[in-house]
């Protein structure tokens, strides 16, 4: 027996409506008592259609509860007048009208409570489309960024290779001085549009306050080629500032933001063009 499929095959729901015949009824009682994870969905079907009843039924004004009593209790009590004293099969008229009212009051119990278990697996089944669309919503918007994500590192891949494959690119190794042995950098600078790229390739981590500044260096002046960040969000090339002319490349480490010029007992890496 598979229970999920018992459960979601409707079969409880006709049940709480009564709607099965009375063998079907045993056999739910039966699996009820066998399996306590049926017991507990025909729990939940019955709160459930009794807090669906309590938020959308609007109880009648009094004045109708009190007529209808009133007209149950005089077909009940007033006696055949000669007007209405036809007999039909031994019966009454008024007696058929009261056994009239009496059915139709259970037949529209029965249409209510058909209507309540048809509203409750609509709401059941709202619900879990509305939760199937958030879900795929959400994977699409996944994948969205995932594949933004690609196209960008397609793009940087294609930039890097570019410059690497420019004729005007000059490739300058920068390797680790005394303090640092171990580090290394790479720059490729544009001889054409000067434009200047590094990609750090083993540095360590500077501290909190501190933060890595390359430098060109032309005509043994250095200048400012742009601060670096680490750790990096993507590896491979990261473009710097423009610079005019260039003898060499040099990073150091300088305070948080940059300084004006190179702390040069602070210099990691350094490399002259045309090195390699």
């Amino acid at each position: 027996m598979n229970i999920k499929e018992y459960i979601e095959s409707g079969i409880l729901e006709l049940y709480v409506a009564g709607m099965l015949s009375p063998e079907e009824n045993r056999e739910v009682d039966l699996m009820a008592q066998q399996y306590p994870e049926i017991n507990r969905e025909i729990e939940n079907i019955i709160n459930a259609v009794n807090t669906y009843n309590a938020s959308q039924a609007t109880p009648p004004p009094v004045n109708t509860i009190e007529n209808l009593k009133a007209k149950i209790y005089k077909e009940q009590t007033v006696p055949p007048s000669t007007d209405f004293n036809i007999k039909t099969g031994g019966k009454n008229v008024r007696q058929y009208s009261y056994t009239y009212y009496k059915g139709a009051f259970a037949a529209c119990l029965a249409m209510f409570i058909i209507s309540a278990v048809i509203n409750f697996i609509l709401w059941s089944n709202y619900n879990e489309s509305k939760d199937e669309v958030t879900r795929l919503n959400a994977e699409k918007l996944i994948m969205a960024q995932d594949n933004e994500m690609l196209q960008k590192t397609l793009n940087k891949k294609n930039t890097d290779m570019a410059m690497f494959t420019d004729t005007s690119s000059m490739i300058v190794d920068l390797k680790g001085t005394q303090m640092s042995p171990d580090s290394r950098a790479m720059v490729v600078w544009n001889k054409q549009n000067k434009e200047v790229y590094l990609d750090v390739m083993n540095m360590p981590l500077p501290p909190p306050d501190k933060q890595y500044q390359l430098w060109a260096i032309a005509g043994g002046k250095p200048v400012d080629a742009g601060m670096i960040e680490m750790p990096s969000e993507a590896a491979g090339l990261h473009k710097m500032k423009v610079i005019r002319e260039a003898e060499a490349f040099a990073i150091t480490l300088e305070p948080k933001g940059g300084s004006v010029n190179p702390t040069l007992d602070q210099m990691y890496v350094m490399g002259a063009m045309g090195s390699k």
